[in-house]
């Protein structure tokens, strides 16, 4: 039985008014200890469940702190293996931005052109270039800023004059604010000397070191829109020199030809051993002034060659047939071969 309980049985039993009074107030006593027994209770659950709350907090705490711990090494760890990428790899590593300025350059690719990488940073890839190819690399920029990528050769001049060749594939990089190139390259310029070798040799005479009848269709294939000036060159009596001193003595010859030949020719013009001891000396973007002056100096230096020759001229206008003007050329050197039917014996000089 309760103080409350007592205090209601009280109320019926024989007790004087003071002792009612006092079990009156013993029961309050005991409703009130009930009350706050009860909200210790529940202070103590909620503290509790504060406590169970801020140790979740903590944990969660915890575990956010070591997963981003973890990928501040991992970002760490990726830059650290970039940086030994960039560093020492063989391949030829920079950055750039939309104007070409140098804004990073790996030491493969200094020592390739020859310069100190801080003899680079913050220059234009321009001041590396000839001057001819300077729009081909505006064009470049504007297609990798449109593009978001590209390939392609780069021809760069190394510190000491030589060119150096570039086989690359670079992307765009716009997820930042600043948008900037990433170039990955190698060096090829061995391999393109080497295919430039290969190439001149399946073109070239290996006794006059002249071009061959190969070469004629690289260049009726190249030259369609071109103006061309053609001069067949025919040996007078070489047979004869070879019966007569012998084949050593005719292949002293034809070198000699050669070299006269292409001593009178100017750079970018070319000189053909079409075969035996015929010869083509092709003038690029001629005209019939070009053409004539040519025809007459190696009229006028006839005696500085090793034998006497004889010449027969034809110029390829724009959009016509290189076989035509050959033929065309053939048939002038006839001409004047028969004009002059009644030439001295042969002179091998």
């Amino acid at each position: 039985m309760t103080l409350a309980d007592l205090a209601a049985a009280g109320s019926q039993a024989h007790f004087d008014v003071r002792q009612k009074t006092i079990l009156a107030e013993l029961a309050k006593v005991a409703e009130h200890v009930r009350e706050q027994r009860s909200l210790d209770v529940e202070r103590n659950a909620e503290l509790a469940r504060e406590i169970t709350t801020e140790r979740d907090l903590r944990r969660g705490a915890q575990e956010w702190q070591d997963i981003l711990r973890n990928a501040v090494a991992s970002v760490e760890a990726s830059e650290r293996r970039f940086r030994q990428l960039f560093q020492f790899s063989l391949g030829l590593i920079c950055t750039h931005d939309l104007d070409g300025i140098l804004l990073s350059i790996n030491p493969a690719a200094a020592r390739s052109l020859g310069y100190p990488i801080n003899q680079l940073m913050g220059r234009p890839l321009s001041d590396f270039m000839r001057p001819e190819n300077m729009p081909l690399f505006q064009q470049y920029l504007q297609r990798i800023a449109a593009a978001g990528s590209d390939s392609g050769r780069l021809e760069l001049c190394a510190a000491n004059g030589d060119l150096r060749i570039w086989a690359y594939h670079n992307v765009l990089d716009d997820d930042g604010e600043e948008r900037y190139v990433l170039g990955h390259a190698q060096d090829i310029t061995e391999q393109h000397r080497q295919e430039r070798q290969l190439r001149e040799w399946s073109l070239s005479d290996p006794l006059t070191q002249c071009f061959n009848r190969r070469y004629l269709a690289y260049l009726a294939e190249s030259s369609k829109d071109e103006p061309l000036g053609c001069i067949a060159v025919d040996l007078d009596r070489f047979k004869a020199v070879n019966d007569t001193y012998g084949h050593q003595r005719g292949d002293d010859v034809l070198v000699g030809v050669a070299q006269f030949l292409r001593k009178h020719v100017r750079h970018g013009d070319a000189v053909i051993r079409l075969g035996g001891d015929e010869f083509l000396v092709v003038v690029r973007e001629a005209d019939s002034d070009r053409l004539a002056s040519l025809v007459e100096q190696l009229r006028a230096n006839e005696t500085e060659a090793p034998i006497a020759f004889t010449l027969g001229a034809a110029l390829k206008p724009r959009g016509a047939a290189l076989s035509d003007t050959l033929a065309m050329a053939d048939r002038k050197l006839y001409e004047a071969r028969a004009e002059r039917a009644d030439q001295p014996p042969f002179h091998a000089r």
